[in-house]
């Protein structure tokens, strides 16, 4: 998971958490082909422990493993900026058509979602990177 902050200051932020719901959770070794399982809702969850200033945004990685997209359950990204001063800001991402492509994959395949959040003075607004597969961690979206 790569989060980047724009429009706050580092001094402004108490803590980045995120949840990715919808996803598997584990691999059931005794199936065919490595079946993905899960728990409906399947849900990651992950803090970002440190920003760093890059090109004018505060950029944080966390590591998960993202296995594969439970099918009952539509994949939700949702970021949390708490704030200095208390508040929350929350902001939530459908991430189906990013993670379609990894669901469908037949090789093991690296994933990285890059998730662009704006926080200003309304509403936060964001976005994922575009996914492509693959080794090379300069890809496109990582």
């Amino acid at each position: 998971m790569k989060v980047s902050l724009q429009a706050i200051e580092p001094e402004d932020i108490t803590s980045v958490d995120y949840t990715l719901t919808g996803v598997a959770t584990s691999v059931d070794l005794s199936q065919p082909y490595l079946a993905l399982t899960s728990t409906p809702g399947g849900t990651l969850a992950g803090s970002i422990a440190s920003l760093t200033a890059s090109d004018g945004q505060l950029v944080g990685t966390d590591d998960t493993q993202v296995l594969g997209i439970n099918l009952s359950t539509p994949p939700v990204l949702t970021i949390n900026v708490t704030l200095a001063a208390g508040t929350l800001r929350t902001l939530e991402l459908d991430v189906a058509e990013v993670l379609d492509e990894l669901q469908a994959s037949t090789t093991a395949q690296p994933l990285t979602l890059h998730a662009i959040m704006s926080i200003g003075m309304g509403e936060p607004t964001g976005s994922i990177e575009p996914w492509e597969p693959g080794w090379d961690e300069d890809l496109k979206g990582e």
